[in-house]
Parts: C-alpha cells; structure tokens; sequence
C-alpha cells in the first residue's frame, strides 16, 4: 500500500477518533444527546468503512464491534459514565491499533444497560485479598502433642 495514502489515512482516522472522544467527553451534561450520538456514530462508521477500504482488518473488525455496542445506547437517550469510560478506552485502542499496538480489550465487558448492575455477593467466596492473606503466628505453628 502506498505510504502516503496509508499516511493520509491515519491523519483523518486520527481526526475521528478525535471528534467521537470530544463528544463522548461531554454527552452526560448534554440537552442534545441525539445530535451528539450521530455525531460519535458517524466518527465510528466512517472509521470502520475506510479501514476495510485500506484492509486493516483489526481495525475494521474492532470498530464494527463497536460500533454496534455504541448504537444499542440510542435508545436509552444518556448514557451513564461507565458507558462513556468504556467508549474512550475503545477509542484509546483504536489509535493504538492504528500505530501498529497490539490491544487487549474485552468487548464483552460492554452492558447496554445504562447503569450496570452489581454482581451478587456468593456465599463461600474469598475476595483476592483474603486469599492471598498470610496466615497469622498461630496457624504457623502446628498444635503441640500432649
């Protein structure tokens, strides 16, 4: 592929990638969240489209995916600071994609749900910092034999 051409594409990818993290940065204190989201959308799109155009297969891929998870928040009409968080870090790994990073992003983490819900607590379990405790001076020290 011809460097220039590759190169003019990462300066408008870049352009886009941009404007969605402006608009996502203030979408929660917005009156107008419909225009702001087709704004954000569009970023996402065009970005998907011309990656295919260029054949960058991980980003096409990467941004489809989002793209789809950015749609399904249409209809809520807000989005909540763990959905926005979630979007910058994806625009985040978008650039890191276009400067030839490898990523590690869970897509599945993404909840449609404005507010997600916390996980029930299970009876029996051990937080990671109670499992990695250090047993006190006492159960060091095996019980003597009478």
């Amino acid at each position: 592929m011809d460097e220039e051409v590759l190169a003019e594409f990462s300066i408008e990818a870049e352009e886009l990638l941009g404007e969605a993290e402006e608009v996502l940065l203030k979408i929660e204190s917005t009156d107008s969240f419909d225009e702001d989201f087709n704004k954000i959308f569009r970023s996402f799109h065009s970005l998907k489209g011309a990656a295919g155009m260029f054949e960058i297969d991980e980003l096409q891929s990467f941004m489809h995916t989002i793209e789809d998870q950015f749609e399904s928040t249409k209809d809520q009409g807000s989005m909540d600071q763990h959905q926005v968080d979630y979007f910058l870090e994806a625009i985040d790994c978008a650039r890191k994609i276009l400067g030839g990073q490898s990523i590690e992003f869970d897509t599945q983490a993404f909840s449609g749900e404005a507010s997600p819900k916390p996980s029930a607590p299970q009876e029996n379990s051990q937080t990671a910092v109670e499992a990695k405790q250090e047993p006190s001076e006492e159960e060091k020290v095996p019980p003597s034999e009478p």
